[in-house]
């Protein structure tokens, strides 16, 4: 591979993370002003489709878009395009936002009885495995990644 498609590649990567970036700063700052898509949508002019597919990171926001949304969010620009590269869902959200999420995870399980409760355990314990797994999996394919980059 050549240094122009290398670098193309790059960049391809590069606004690649930016767009979820985006996606998932919306996505919170919506759910921390308890916002669905469709009142966003309204507040903006932007379809909740086009809201929607900009949240999962799956094509370019305008820069005209991302004012209109950061001006309904009331958050300032840098707050939207801010490129933390955190996990869409990962365990590195804002404090705020898992504060909101844990409250109302509690609230939920206050009203459940004792079979509803096992079977949240169970399903946590599940995904904690599993995500185990995953990021076991990660490593050794990077470790494998790294092997082959160093024989060639």
């Amino acid at each position: 591979m050549n240094n122009r498609t290398s670098d193309q590649s790059k960049w391809k990567n590069e606004q690649k993370s930016l767009r979820k970036a985006i996606g998932y700063k919306l996505q919170l700052m919506r759910d921390e002003k308890s916002l669905s898509q469709s009142e966003l949508s309204e507040m903006t002019g932007i379809s909740a489709s086009y809201i929607s597919v900009i949240e999962r990171g799956e094509k370019s926001v305008s820069f005209f878009y991302i004012a209109r949304l950061a001006s309904a969010l009331q958050a300032s620009l840098d707050d939207l395009a801010e490129n933390d590269h955190r996990p869409r869902f990962g365990r590195a959200e804002s404090g705020k936002t898992c504060g909101i999420k844990k409250r109302r995870v509690m609230e939920l399980l206050d009203q459940s009885g004792e079979e509803e409760l096992d079977l949240v355990y169970y399903e946590i314990m599940r995904i904690r495995k599993t995500d185990r797994l995953i990021r076991d999996r990660i490593r050794e394919a990077d470790g494998e990644r790294e092997g082959l980059l160093q024989t060639r």
